[in-house]
């Protein structure tokens, strides 16, 4: 089936992001670190939930909900672009998160079951 004028734009645009998604988290940890912290004490979260992060990019939103919601929870992070998914597997396994997972995903066709996250 050929792709829609929409679905090319998105892959396209996904694929701008993998050749940056190392310099992107580098530069990016400061620079979101305030954002996290307040998105994070908004969403109440507690340890042993399951969370979900739509177009997680490098992985620093995701990685930060892991560590808040360990022990017993799972964070997973999901982007259309696989060098962004691919950089936050690496630094999630550099800091030694286990509870941390990582996908390449179309935020408008998410494959899950429903109520899979808190």
């Amino acid at each position: 089936m050929p792709q829609s004028p929409t679905d090319q734009w998105k892959l396209s645009d996904a694929a701008s992001y993998d050749s940056l998604a190392n310099q992107y988290g580098t530069h990016m940890d400061r620079l979101a670190a305030p954002a996290v912290d307040y998105l994070c004490a908004l969403a109440r979260l507690v340890p042993g939930q399951t969370i979900l992060d739509v177009g997680c990019g490098p992985g620093i939103a995701t990685q930060e909900v892991a560590r808040r919601i360990a022990p017993g929870g799972q964070a997973l992070g999901v982007d259309l672009s696989a060098g962004m998914v691919d950089a936050a597997a690496i630094r999630a396994q550099q800091t030694g998160l286990q509870n941390a997972e990582f996908q390449v995903m179309d935020a408008e066709a998410l494959d899950f079951p429903d109520q899979s996250f808190d």
